[in-house]
């Protein structure tokens, strides 16, 4: 029934945003009161009873932070995270939030701990463990990496991007052999992939094999002809 509120989409998505913008403006205002009468001390988190009104503070807080961030106002979306685990500590998703931002920060060590914080509590969860992996690849933390991707794919097999980065991180070390497997087995996973089919291409192309390397490169093209990396490719290798 498309008349129906609970389908209107768009109606539901501004009354939510109304709702935190409302909460947002209020907490800074309060914030603002707070820095005027104790300037040397932070601001007290008000004291709630109720153990689900605590955990409900923290998702309103940990969305503000998010809508932050997706406006591109990185330290008022920390403000606000944060802010979201002085409600509830075990709140995991501020914490995954806040790797997520340190890490678009430049902040590696500081995302690292907070991916870290994010694991101990929810050691199941394998996008958190995703997120550590990049993060320990972005470092040059190989071995560690490699752990976290094996980790996701024991546990998920279908987790394609795990695949794909491991086969980057093989590639690092210079196992291209090995690289080339995991991006392979992508391609089967999951074959509209056009980066697995631009890797293998590179790979083949750093092995001497021009012929299958350009067929890799025309594969990923016929997926997503704007893929400029792979048109790059397949340029120079025909220049």
């Amino acid at each position: 029934n498309k008349t129906s509120p609970l389908c209107d989409a768009i109606t539901y998505t501004r009354g939510l945003e109304k709702i935190y913008r409302e909460i947002w403006q209020e907490w800074c205002s309060e914030k603002e009161v707070n820095s005027v009468k104790h300037s040397d001390s932070s601001p007290e988190i008000p004291k709630i009873e109720s153990f689900n009104a605590l955990i409900q503070q923290a998702i309103q807080f940990n969305t503000l932070g998010t809508l932050q961030a997706e406006q591109g106002n990185l330290e008022r979306a920390i403000e606000f995270y944060q802010k979201a685990l002085e409600y509830d500590p075990n709140y995991h998703p501020s914490y995954n939030n806040l790797g997520v931002t340190y890490t678009r920060l430049g902040e590696l060590e500081k995302a690292k701990i907070c991916y870290e914080k994010a694991l101990a509590i929810e050691p199941e969860l394998l996008d958190i463990r995703f997120n550590l992996g990049n993060l320990c690849h972005q470092q040059g933390e190989l071995d560690a990496a490699i752990s976290h991707y094996a980790q996701i794919i024991l546990q998920s097999p279908a987790y394609v991007s795990a695949y794909l980065n491991l086969g980057n991180v093989f590639r690092d070390q210079g196992l291209k052999e090995r690289a080339a497997e995991y991006y392979l087995v992508v391609t089967k996973l999951q074959p509209e992939n056009y980066q697995a089919y631009n890797n293998l291409g590179t790979v083949l192309l750093e092995q001497g094999n021009k012929e299958k390397a350009c067929e890799y490169f025309e594969a990923a093209l016929r997926i997503y002809p704007q893929y400029e990396v792979a048109k790059t490719n397949l340029q120079s290798l025909r220049n």
